[in-house]
């Protein structure tokens, strides 16, 4: 591996060189759902592209601004489920049922965002979309896929209590264990939420325009994105609290509270969501 050398003799490991150990690692792992996520973050910049040259608006947005939102976020889920399929025993990562489940997982990833890419291109939504019979059946159908994604999470995160590596820190194991459980049970309770409401927005114009910044969360009503967004991403945010206190006696009672402050936020951003209320009101 090519270094730099220093003249005090330290080295450093150049960035291009770090990210192809990661990327290494990454197939080392899981290379199924490693490369899938990849593929995702890289459909991007068509997409970009796409958003930089077309000018229609959905709901008040660019009609490319979803598909790229979900690429981003599509991608990192698959992409974390390849790293923490790592923390398995080596002899446990190949069995048959957890990698039909990666497969399962990886086709649902790919229709969903080839839908939701091929109404943008037609101007029109991919979600909550009834107006033809074929448009009813693809959205019930992202719906499963949907439910198929978030599940993986749930199984990698049984197979991981089953199968526990001895050589991980009990507070880091704890961590990666309830960040992919709490992703399934919060992830897929806000989606439900969102599905039952009929869209999103709740006591809000249906419009996406003048949204928080980034996100797009509505300023004018409740947004059931919000909890689904936190939810959605406590097998990175747990984790990463794991890693942080993988050395102290108290690391265990940190994550579960982690995971405790983690859930209570998410219900309570559903329920300010459900009352009609906008995150962050005070922000303007």
């Amino acid at each position: 591996m090519s270094m730099i050398t220093l003249s005090s003799s330290r080295s450093i490991t150049p960035p291009h060189s770090l990210v192809a150990r990661i990327d290494a690692e990454g197939r080392r792992r899981q290379p199924l759902l490693w490369g899938a996520g990849l593929a995702m973050l890289a459909l991007m910049v068509p997409t970009y592209a796409a958003y930089l040259i077309d000018d229609r608006l959905l709901n008040g947005i660019n009609v490319w601004t979803k598909p790229l939102k979900f690429e981003v976020s599509i991608g990192l889920f698959l992409a974390t489920l390849a790293w923490l399929w790592g923390y398995l025993p080596e002899t446990n990562r190949k069995g048959r049922l957890l990698n039909g489940y990666a497969v399962a997982a990886t086709i649902a990833a790919t229709f969903e965002i080839a839908y939701m890419i091929l109404q943008a291109g037609r101007g029109v939504h991919s979600h909550f979309n009834d107006t033809t019979a074929l448009e009813g059946a693809m959205y019930s159908l992202m719906g499963l896929g949907s439910v198929t994604m978030t599940s993986m999470a749930l199984v990698l995160g049984i197979a991981l209590i089953r199968h526990p590596r001895r050589d991980l820190s009990p507070a880091f194991r704890l961590s990666v264990v309830l960040g992919l459980v709490l992703t399934f049970v919060l992830g897929t309770a806000a989606g439900i939420a969102i599905s039952a409401n009929g869209s999103h927005w709740v006591a809000a114009a249906a419009s996406d325009a003048g949204g928080v910044p980034i996100f797009g969360w509505t300023r004018e009503g409740g947004d059931l994105r919000v909890g689904h967004f936190f939810g959605m991403h406590a097998m990175q945010i747990l984790p990463l609290l794991g890693l942080l206190v993988a050395g102290n006696r108290w690391g265990r009672s940190a994550v579960w509270l982690g995971a405790a402050a983690l859930t209570a936020l998410t219900v309570a951003t559903t329920a300010q969501a459900l009352a009609g209320q906008p995150f962050l009101s005070f922000l303007g």
